[in-house]
């Protein structure tokens, strides 16, 4: 009567069976051995009555303490959790156990439970869209929000179950026996790069490809022409751009096609030859299927949603997405940006299994790499997130090369470390890139011959450098004494005079002694050297070699060589005026700004 109530009135309720819940429980108590095939199959939510849910807690307790199910364990769980008399007590449970007569149905059983389970959760997943619609102002966002709802509960359906390894083989053996038919059989989409795709024998479905640098190095050039590569070959690819908008990437394409310098061409500063080459191209990529979305606000469920659909058109082979950091996860529960990017790889790579297509990923790397002495990037520059290298399939870096980066014409070169590859060689393959014509490119014979040559002339360059380094080097001039013909000017000086210097300058080369200097003493002052009232500085105060003790100062003669036979006291005298006129110059000099001599 209930029911037929509940039908007049057009109330509608929630799938559920009863009877189905029953019996599989009933299995478990007759044959406690199935538990763990059971448990692992469904949880206790997808109980509809409360008394069922209760007791298939018990039971998986129970599983996971090791202890055998039957009545009197469940019995016995359900009295400890104070749950035994809401089941209906041990006439309920022995009723449960004679439900079946054994377990051989066990897995109807758990498909009619689950499929009931999954047909209420939709329910009120939808209800909870509803009324999100009527409150929600943006299309777009609720649109969105509705389907990853339903794609998340979808992907609960998603359990793997453990299988036989000689099934595996078969597909293997399957598998080589057509490579060995046909090399190409099993060739994923081509890059472009020829030793890129040796390593990978090209890009495949499923895959998440993580391709990272610094800011400038040109990953997002590399990208679209590996999506241009792709798009000749015939494939269908779709860029999500959350930093650049169409306009841009077209032009950038355009450009790189064409082979024109992209600055002229924004400034069209171009030939008519290169108007012409502009028109040639445009009608080239117009026939390409590249589709480009480039909403800054995509979050992975839009991404899925729109390559859905555009799967379900015109096909998808290849998706690029520039770049991960731009992008949000549009889960409101993530507690921070971590977790954020976490959860957005995590998705990418859920999304490439389930659309079977290969993404690339663009991403951002930390500064670390810039205060390191080689500057080579690791997995851990990746930034924001360890998880991307956990997720990533491959991940491929670029940067600049620090020995030799400027190649023949406004080419640079450039490394593609391949950092991480789950089903291949790791490598660091050079690259050329033109940043004119944001293109990168193979390197050609000529690139590496031009490389050595370089090389070679730098090496050249350094090798005489240090040759004259070494010629012009303090430690090879000679030491003063060991100079032929050396004039000392004055204790001080270090200047080596030419070889026809006169040993002593006149007078007036010190400046005009009429004005700066007072008249030098009469000829009787300089007497014998042992007249003087102050003693002599020793020879080798002058830079001349200590003479031998025997020899007097009366001995000394005048006009000889005084290397040898040492300075007589009126040069002294006159070294020692001279140094005090010098002082008199050099303050005037402070006071005036001029120096006098």
């Amino acid at each position: 009567m209930a029911d037929k109530a509940k039908k007049a009135s057009g109330i509608k309720q929630l799938p559920f069976s009863v009877e189905a819940e029953k019996s599989l429980i009933g299995c478990i108590l007759v044959n406690g051995s199935i538990v763990g095939d059971v448990v692992a199959a469904i949880g206790a939510d997808a109980f509809y009555v409360e008394a069922h849910r209760l007791i298939y807690d018990a039971i998986v307790n129970l599983a996971k303490s090791g202890v055998s199910v039957d009545v009197v364990t469940v019995s016995d769980s359900l009295m400890r959790e104070n749950s035994f008399d809401k089941v209906g007590g041990i006439s309920y449970l022995t009723s449960l156990n004679n439900a079946v007569p054994s377990s051989a149905n066990i897995k109807d059983y758990i498909e009619i439970v689950r499929r009931n389970y999954k047909l209420r959760k939709l329910i009120s997943v939808c209800s909870e869209v509803i009324g999100d619609a009527y409150s929600q102002e943006d299309y777009q966002f609720a649109l969105a929000d509705a389907e990853k709802r339903i794609y998340d509960l979808s992907q609960e359906d998603m359990r793997g179950e453990l299988t036989p390894i000689s099934q595996s083989m078969g597909e293997v053996l399957k598998r080589f026996d057509l490579l060995k038919k046909d090399k190409n059989a099993f060739r994923g989409i081509q890059t472009g790069f020829w030793k890129l795709d040796e390593i990978t024998n090209g890009l495949h479905g499923g895959e998440l490809i993580v391709l990272a640098a610094r800011p400038g190095e040109g990953k997002s050039s590399l990208g679209m022409n590996i999506v241009e590569r792709a798009a000749k070959d015939g494939k269908s690819c779709a860029v999500f751009s959350l930093e650049m908008p169409k306009i841009q990437i077209a032009q950038r394409l355009l450009c790189s096609c064409a082979g024109i310098n992209l600055t002229k061409a924004q400034t069209a500063d171009i030939t008519d030859s290169q108007w012409t080459d502009l028109f040639s191209t445009i009608r080239t990529l117009e026939k390409l299927k590249i589709h480009i979305d480039d909403s800054s606000m995509n979050t992975p469920a839009e991404l899925l949603s729109k390559s859905r659909r555009l799967k379900n058109t015109v096909g998808l082979d290849l998706i690029l997405v520039d770049y991960i950091q731009l992008m949000s996860s549009g889960d409101k529960k993530v507690e921070n940006r971590q977790q954020d990017v976490s959860t957005i790889t995590r998705n990418l790579k859920i999304y490439a299994k389930e659309l079977d297509v290969p993404i690339i990923a663009l991403s951002q790397m930390s500064r670390q790499i810039e205060s390191r002495k080689d500057s080579v990037p690791q997995l851990s520059d990746l930034r924001e997130s360890g998880a991307i290298e956990q997720d990533a399939d491959i991940v491929m870096f670029i940067y600049k090369d620090k020995t030799e980066t400027v190649l023949s014409g406004n080419a640079q070169k450039r490394i593609l470390s391949v950092a991480k590859h789950r089903n291949g060689e790791l490598c660091d393959i050079p690259l050329k890139w033109i940043g004119e014509y944001v293109r990168f490119q193979n390197m050609t014979g000529a690139d590496f011959d031009f490389i050595k040559q370089s090389q070679k002339m730098a090496k050249g360059d350094k090798e005489q450098q240090s040759e004259e380094a070494a010629a012009g080097s303090p430690e090879s001039v000679p030491n003063d004494l060991d100079l032929p013909n050396r004039v000392v000017y004055d204790n001080l000086s270090k200047d080596v005079p030419p070889e026809n210097a006169e040993p002593l300058p006149p007078p007036e080369y010190y400046g005009n002694a009429t004005e700066t200097a007072e008249s030098l003493p009469p000829p009787e002052y300089y007497g014998n050297p042992s007249d003087t009232s102050e003693p002599l500085p020793q020879d080798d105060f002058y830079g001349n070699p200590p003479e031998d003790d025997s020899t007097s100062n009366g001995e000394l003669h005048e006009g000889l060589d005084f290397r040898q036979q040492g300075i007589s006291a009126e040069l002294k005298e006159l070294s020692k005026q001279m140094k005090e006129r010098r002082k008199k110059a050099a303050k005037k000099e402070d006071e005036d700004g001029e120096l006098d001599y």
